[in-house]
């Protein structure tokens, strides 16, 4: 689990400076530590990871570890921006509202790959140079639409708010309905049944499965974002 004694905003990884491997350390590496990390998370999730089994993972001495990462804290940080670093740069050549479509539904797919980032996402400083990558990207990509740099920025953040909230909150419901105690069709059936008399129109959506097309309602919701940003421009809609 994740620490929470530390300090969120000061205790970070990317802001320590990183000590030279002792010579006494084994031949292991951060990178290998953090590549391992990414594989343990994703197939035991966050609640199953620990310095010791991470160590047997590499078949390493759990104390060798500590050559190369100073804390358990460190490792979930790097693990984060490692996977951060799998969405691809800008194509600056194309319209920027396709660009911020492009990347925004990398970031979703993010999530999808690795469920356990909104939960380090929510403990953790994301400064890492992947992240400050993606934020630049966002930055270069909407300084395209013309708007004064205060409106670029507030334009980025209220897109990517928007997308990591949705795909944060996609991962935790698949979490949920998967379950084998929770069926999705059960988990609807005893919802609708319990509210449909107090609230009608809300229940009725159940009735109506298009709207619960993930990927209908992550590209609208988007689109809906994109296009407040584009009022802020004058230009018509693409």
């Amino acid at each position: 689990m994740v620490d929470k004694a530390r300090d969120p905003v000061f205790d970070s990884v990317w802001l320590a400076e990183r000590k030279p491997s002792s010579a006494q350390a084994s031949p292991l590496s951060r990178e290998a530590i953090v590549t391992a990390a990414v594989e343990a998370l994703d197939v035991d999730g966050l609640a199953a990871l620990s310095m010791r089994k991470l160590a047997t993972r590499l078949g390493v001495a759990p104390m060798s570890l500590y050559w190369h990462v100073p804390t358990k804290d460190a490792v979930l940080e790097l693990a984060m921006d490692e996977v951060f670093g799998e969405i691809g740069a800008p194509d600056l050549d194309r319209a920027w509202t396709d660009e911020v479509r492009k990347l925004m539904g990398q970031v979703r797919l993010l999530f999808q790959r690795h469920p356990w980032l909104p939960q380090v996402l929510g403990s953790y400083p994301n400064i890492g140079p992947n992240a400050v990558a993606l934020a630049e990207s966002m930055i270069t990509v909407l300084s395209g639409t013309g708007l004064p740099v205060v409106e670029v920025s507030r334009a980025s953040s209220t897109v990517i708010s928007f997308v990591v909230g949705f795909a944060a909150s996609e991962v935790r419901w698949a979490e949920e309905t998967t379950a084998p105690r929770r069926p999705d069709q059960e988990w609807t059936a005893a919802l609708v049944e319990r509210y449909r008399e107090r609230f009608p129109l809300f229940t009725a959506q159940f009735d109506l499965p298009e709207l619960w097309e993930a990927d209908a309602q992550f590209d609208y919701g988007l689109d809906c974002v994109i296009a407040g940003v584009e009022t802020r421009t004058g230009q018509p809609r693409r």
